[in-house]
């Protein structure tokens, strides 16, 4: 695996969260997982297309 020049090396990763209500639909865990993964891969500088 390889990492791009592009890429920052971040020396901590900044905490990322989410909450979800208990009667959260399929859709809201999507979006959740969604914006989870987003500002976790912008932390190193990425732009996640999905």
């Amino acid at each position: 695996m390889s990492i791009p020049a592009y890429a920052r090396r971040p020396h901590r990763i900044q905490p990322v969260t989410a909450v979800l209500p208990p009667t959260s639909s399929d859709t809201a865990l999507d979006e959740a997982t969604h914006d989870l993964f987003t500002d976790l891969m912008n932390q190193f500088g990425l732009d996640p297309q999905l």
